[in-house]
């Protein structure tokens, strides 16, 4: 009951997934903190969090980047509260300045997305006054690395060996935002696809970082699925550019797509991947009489889709 009220077809995560990674990278952070006296907890189960992906290869990337927006941000913070210690200014006022230079250093990298991670930093360390800027930046750095390898623990344990259930769960996800947003198509257009282009290239990018998961494993079956699923995801782009060119050749022409069209590529879909809804009764009627050219166009729309039965598992 709880996963199906949290649960959105516009999102590939699974909710309680993702909240049970982070709260399990959140609780080994904490354990390695008592280990090894550390007392910057909240650094710690802060970077620990952000370092949960859906693979091993990005859990590992963004546990690097959490480190390099906190050495930024440090630097910042840290000669930030070394000029305002030294002449003798309230330390409060050096959160700004730190700040402003941490996100500015950010993107001098080229990497906006750990803005927030080396803001933060920046304005963590001047609220700790207690220590030299030094000592507090080391504080931080120990922490952020605790949070990363918490985060890399987890990532490795929970995803490394769940390959085939997650991306053959986040492909039906795909199926199904495709499913619903063709039922709006005809009135929206090509717009109404955008969601499942955004999917869709989630879906690859992750896909491709499962690859260099696999690639120093001996998991044959979930690299020839990994392999798969990216042939499949290739053709499915190549499907939706053809609803969209069937769309805009029928404008060209002073048409409107065929209802009838879309309801059978809707059938098509839930043929391949929705077992639910594909054992519901079709409803497809005759519709009217087309041109040649999108007659051959939804000839060869039908004849890709069917393209994807090859790769249904």
């Amino acid at each position: 009951m709880l996963a199906r009220f949290f649960r959105s077809e516009y999102t590939l995560t699974h909710p309680l997934y993702v909240a049970f990674k982070s709260a399990l990278a959140t609780l080994l952070a904490l354990g390695l903190d008592s280990i090894t006296g550390n007392s910057d907890h909240v650094s710690a189960t802060f970077v620990a969090v952000l370092s949960i992906a859906p693979t091993v290869y990005q859990g590992l990337k963004q546990a690097a980047l959490q480190f390099l927006g906190s050495v930024i941000g440090g630097i910042c913070g840290a000669l930030a509260m070394a000029i305002f210690l030294l002449h003798e200014w309230p330390l409060l006022y050096a959160i700004p300045p730190a700040v402003f230079f941490a996100i500015m250093g950010a993107f001098f990298v080229k990497q906006p997305g750990i803005l927030i991670v080396s803001a933060f930093t920046a304005l963590f360390l001047p609220n700790i006054a207690n220590q030299s800027p030094m000592a507090t930046l080391q504080m931080r750095l120990f922490a952020v690395t605790t949070g990363a390898v918490s985060g890399f623990i987890v990532n490795t344990l929970v995803s490394a060996f769940a390959h085939r259930r997650i991306f053959l769960r986040r492909r039906r996800k795909l199926y199904t935002c495709l499913y619903l947003q063709l039922g709006s198509y005809a009135e929206l257009g090509p717009p109404a696809l955008a969601p499942v282009f955004h999917l869709h290239g989630q879906l690859q990018a992750e896909l491709h970082s499962a690859l260099l998961d696999l690639g120093h494993t001996r998991q044959k079956g979930a690299t020839a699925l990994i392999e798969r699923l990216l042939k499949e995801t290739d053709q499915l782009t190549y499907v939706m550019h053809l609803v969209n060119q069937l769309y805009y050749s029928a404008r060209a022409q002073g048409l409107a797509l065929p209802k009838t069209v879309l309801q059978q590529v809707r059938e098509k879909v839930a043929e391949f991947c929705l077992p639910d809804i594909r054992s519901t009764p079709k409803t497809t009627t005759a519709g009217p009489a087309v041109s040649d050219s999108l007659a051959t166009e939804t000839d060869l729309l039908f004849t890709e889709m069917n393209r994807l039965a090859e790769f249904y598992p």
